[in-house]
């Protein structure tokens, strides 16, 4: 019997992340051509700073701008509560530490 082997990579979110750290997904209006400064203008509505933005999944997904926010000044569930509230963010998480595990799998 043969046995193979194989790196399995899973993805272990754990309880804790990085303070005043989200990730976020922006509605972003049809005409949208500067990502950044549309999502400053959310970041700074709600006391963060742009990160970054993903540019090339923005511009993969029709409508949507997706970025990294921190705030020097409020704590993960501070941050969240505000860009849950602000009207162009469709989803706001903490962004997690996460670990990659290696893990044999044989047959």
């Amino acid at each position: 019997m043969k046995k193979f082997f194989a790196l399995f990579i899973m993805l272990c979110s754990c309880s804790a992340a990085f303070a005043g750290e989200a990730l976020v997904t922006l509605k972003a209006p049809d005409d949208l051509t500067d990502y950044e400064a549309f999502t400053a203008k959310v970041a700074e509505a709600v006391g963060a700073e742009v990160v970054t933005v993903y540019g090339a999944l923005s511009t993969a997904n029709t409508g949507r701008v997706f970025a990294f926010l921190r705030s020097g000044t409020k704590d993960t569930p501070e941050l969240l509560r505000d860009l849950k509230a602000h009207p162009d963010v469709l989803s706001a998480s903490p962004n997690r530490k996460v670990r990659i595990n290696k893990r044999r799998i044989s047959e």
